[in-house]
């Protein structure tokens, strides 16, 4: 008897190796630190539906350094998240397919001293931005409007910390609308916002992308992968407390409270728009 039971599992275990050997592995580059921000591929991830398909998912957090278009055009990466700047590489040249869109706004702003009120403030002041960042569509837009160049700024390193105007020295930090503001309002320390979707055309944000050859080579993969991703970002938004609790115990690399990640969460929605677009949908109007 005993020897039928460890028959049967030593079965199972060779079973479960041979299948997620099967399984085809996919590197997802984020555009950031894991947060809920990517709550949709993690849920995806842990109820099996990436699995399901054939697909096994290593999640990449984002180092500030690295160039997220051209580790998909080099392959480093099969699969990256990043802002409406993908559709900017695109016109010059690089060979990238927009795949699926997931906030319907983008949520990237300056978080500002309460004294900056205006974006024209910011000239000859200390922002920390990573550089990619400081060339995004929408802070490019926001910046043209003021006729403000990039060089009459003093960028400063990001150090992926909530940002503290004092300690690190800085008047303005990029921050992530769903995030940074907890901890000031927690804190009762005095802010403002620069929102680039204030200045013009607002601009989608967590928008999934290829390279056109990945595509051209694994269209099933990258079609199943993208069907996933939807239904994981489906269930993360309908079950808003579970999705929080996954993250906090396995992906907070950043050491979030269970409280900052469920602010982050529910703020989120006001960006998804769940009850108005279809999850993962891109409005080709809107693109152009």
């Amino acid at each position: 008897m005993k020897f039928r039971v460890l028959f049967l599992l030593l079965f199972i275990f060779i079973s479960n190796l041979t299948a997620s050997e099967n399984l085809y592995k996919i590197k997802l580059q984020l555009q950031w630190k894991n947060q809920f921000e990517f709550a949709g591929f993690y849920m995806a991830k842990e109820k099996g539906y990436y699995k399901d398909l054939g697909i096994d998912v290593e999640f990449v957090e984002f180092d500030g350094k690295s160039n997220i278009i051209n580790e998909v055009l080099n392959e480093d990466k099969q699969i990256g998240i990043w802002g409406s700047d993908i559709i900017n590489e695109w016109l010059n040249g690089k060979d990238i397919v927009f795949l699926a869109n997931y906030f319907k706004r983008s949520p990237l702003v300056l978080i500002t001293k309460p004294q900056i009120r205006t974006p024209e403030d910011l000239v000859g002041k200390s922002v920390m931005v990573p550089l990619s960042d400081a060339s995004t569509a929408s802070f490019q837009q926001m910046f043209k409007v003021f006729n403000i160049s990039k060089n009459s700024l003093n960028i400063v390193e990001p150090n992926f910390k909530i940002p503290d105007f004092e300690k690190d020295n800085i008047d303005a930090s990029s921050a992530f609308l769903p995030n940074e503001p907890y901890y000031f309002i927690k804190d009762k320390k005095p802010y403002n916002i620069l929102d680039p979707n204030n200045y013009g055309v607002e601009f989608y944000e967590v928008n999934l992308f290829t390279s056109k050859k990945f595509l051209n080579e694994n269209p099933i993969i990258v079609k199943n992968f993208i069907e996933a991703s939807n239904k994981g970002w489906d269930y993360a938004l309908n079950n808003i407390n579970e999705s929080v609790n996954i993250i906090y115990d396995k992906y907070n690399t950043q050491n979030r409270t269970k409280d900052a990640l469920l602010f982050e969460a529910n703020e989120s929605k006001k960006f998804i728009l769940q009850k108005t677009y279809q999850i993962g949908s891109i409005d080709i109007e809107k693109v152009r």
